[in-house]
């Protein structure tokens, strides 16, 4: 059966001036360009932003909640100024966030210059922090952010070298999203610190899953 990934101007990083090249002398320019949705990487302008849920959250409690009562075509809505921080709960018990089929979990990144609510966690093994528990959810305007954003090249090679796979891979990496269900939709979200993946998909069939105009940095895969 075919699978396709659809992903559609995010940044991994990229997102500069120097990803355009014109210049006074010369008119064409090279690279990615905004599109009808808005800029590259989201934000302000962007134009499929949401900006009320049927469920509307400011703490990681009513987060759960929200997240255990929502039905198919609701949206659970995070308020623009939210900062909901797992890590605690990720440490001692190995706290998943679930965001049913269906479902859209939202901000308002860009909106009247918010960046969006922000969750995250700074436990190196939050594996992932949001689980996908079925198809056509969607994640928009928000920003989430893990615990290891760092590169961690020169100190990891030397761990290779002194023991090998068996010992690098003692060092626990992270995820932000992970979907075993098709059709899941990211957009307009800045994704940052996770070691492993911002967004993985697996093992769904078909294998289908837009992340668009979003920006995704220092993450192991899109």
């Amino acid at each position: 059966m075919l699978s396709v990934v659809m992903i559609f101007a995010f940044g991994v990083g990229l997102i500069c001036d120097s990803c355009f090249a014109a210049t006074k002398e010369q008119k064409e320019t090279f690279g990615a360009k905004p599109g009808a949705l808005g800029p590259i990487g989201g934000g302000k302008g962007y134009k499929k932003a949401i900006t009320k849920g049927d469920f509307t959250v400011a703490t990681e409690d009513e987060l759960v909640n929200a997240l255990k009562e929502a039905k198919p075509g609701q949206v659970v809505y995070v308020k623009d100024d939210a900062e909901l921080d797992f890590t605690v709960r990720v440490s001692v018990q190995k706290f998943v966030l679930e965001l049913p089929g269906g479902v859209t979990l939202a901000s308002g990144r860009g909106i009247k210059g918010s960046k969006g609510a922000l969750i995250c966690s700074d436990e190196f093994t939050t594996n992932p922090l949001i689980r996908v528990t079925g198809p056509k959810a969607r994640i928009t305007g928000l920003r989430l952010q893990g615990p290891d954003p760092k590169m961690r090249k020169e100190e990891l090679t030397r761990i290779w070298d002194i023991g090998g796979a068996d010992l690098y891979y003692k060092f626990p990496t992270s995820e932000g999203i992970n979907s075993g269900f098709s059709d899941l939709e990211v957009d307009n979200c800045e994704i940052s610190g996770w070691s492993h993946g911002g967004v993985l998909c697996r093992k769904a069939r078909p294998a289908r899953m837009c992340i668009t105009i979003s920006f995704i940095t220092a993450s192991g895969a899109a």
